[in-house]
């Protein structure tokens, strides 16, 4: 009767399901339900007493990795980012040779390959899990997909992020849509192709130069106004962070990014992450060494209990891990200034301080870079401009029906 009252009354959803055990004799009972969530079952944990104290456990919301596992569709990532270092990219993290198969798309710029593999993204993602990697130079284009249940990926493999076949015919296909365009319109407008090719590389390294001043600036803040590191601190919450993390999770881990700097400014898919995870814990303060080093013990954690996750690294510093992300389970994120997330519980690290002079140049710096970015986008688009009337997309739908079909017997 205590129990039908209490979750009547103090539980205001219909659970979809109850397990009830027994916990300290005569003391309490240990609650396990799922309600529904926007994306799928959100299951909690609560310990009750029968002295009408009620508290919420971590260890008990989220160890039983069964009962919390929710479905995910699609999710969107950076594989590549415009960084402080040049273009960085993770590309290689999904044509590995462990997977099914990897198709390589070549061809110049307009050819058609971000519409290719748009397309092959809608036909299955109503089926099976995917993962979408969208261009950190427009936000509107897609440079690859993984498909999670096949391991099956489609990728861009043109500069800058460039791809070879490691096991050629084996796992990689190489898909050249370059022999679906007209080479006699193209070689009569070579000029033009040459100079535009140029104007967009001098572009991006002015860009690059920026990030480059604006990471210098970070690292002078993160001297001047961050705590230094406190080994045993980080330490513990590293431990208590690791209570979290399921006993098994699938797929193999990936590194990649969750935002990047983009010529329409700071992209992230952070909110997504957030929404569609059952679980999220948070790094707050914006520290970046002790945050870095949290999650580098956690990293370490996740590998030698071989569970499969994402890592994701700053698009900004990319050698900093930023996030740690395993797919319907868990999400540990590192909420700052410029990628703030609503939190309520699980924080950890220090209070975020309000934006000093120095965080106030990062941010006039980077948009400094962002709006050469935005210059070097118009001249790729006046670049697509002259491949498109040379290109045959009948011949290009034909490619796209041809790798729909490999797929699917896969």
């Amino acid at each position: 009767l205590y129990l039908f009252l209490f979750q009547r009354i103090f539980i205001p959803i219909n659970p979809r399901k109850a397990a009830i055990s027994p916990s300290s004799p005569g003391r309490s009972l240990r609650i396990v339900y799922s309600r529904y969530h926007s994306t799928g079952f959100h299951p909690k944990a609560i310990i009750t007493n029968f002295s009408g104290k009620c508290t919420v456990s971590p260890a008990l919301k989220y160890a039983k990795n069964r009962e919390r596992r929710i479905t995910v569709t699609t999710l969107s990532f950076f594989a590549g980012a415009n960084t402080a270092r040049g273009f960085f990219s993770y590309y290689d993290d999904l044509a590995r040779e462990c997977m099914n198969r990897v198709f390589i798309l070549k061809g110049g710029p307009g050819t058609g390959k971000s519409t290719l593999i748009k397309n092959i993204a809608a036909k299955m993602q109503a089926e099976y899990d995917l993962d979408k990697y969208y261009c950190s130079a427009d936000v509107h284009s897609l440079d690859g997909i993984h498909i999670r249940g096949l391991e099956v990926a489609l990728l861009d493999g043109t500069a800058p992020h460039c791809l070879e076949p490691r096991l050629p015919g084996a796992v990689h296909e190489l898909v050249d849509l370059g022999a679906c365009w007209q080479s006699q319109g193209l070689i009569e407008n070579r000029n033009i192709i040459s100079k535009l090719q140029e104007q967009i590389k001098k572009k991006y390294m002015i860009a690059y130069k920026w990030l480059e001043v604006a990471a210098g600036l970070a690292d002078l803040m993160q001297t001047l106004e961050r705590p230094p590191l406190e080994v045993a601190q980080a330490k513990a919450e590293a431990a208590k962070i690791a209570e979290f993390l399921p006993a098994e999770a699938w797929g193999k881990s990936k590194r990649a990014f969750a935002s990047a700097i983009t010529a329409n400014g700071l992209k992230s898919f952070l909110p997504e992450l957030q929404s569609h995870s059952p679980c999220n814990v948070y790094l707050a303060g914006g520290n970046r060494v002790y945050n870095g080093y949290v999650l580098e013990k956690i990293k370490q954690t996740i590998e030698d209990r071989n569970i499969g996750a994402m890592f994701l690294y700053c698009g900004f510093m990319p050698r900093h891990l930023e996030h740690i992300y395993i797919p319907g389970q868990l999400g540990i994120f590192s909420v700052h200034r410029p990628h703030l997330l609503p939190v309520e519980e699980n924080i950890f690290g220090f209070t975020e301080k309000e934006p000093s002079p120095l965080e106030e140049q990062i941010v006039t710096v980077i948009a400094q870079a962002v709006s050469i970015l935005a210059t070097a986008r118009s001249l790729h688009l006046e670049l697509e401009k002259v491949y498109y009337p040379y290109i045959d997309f009948g011949a290009v739908q034909a490619r796209e029906q041809q790798i729909f079909e490999t797929i699917t017997r896969q």
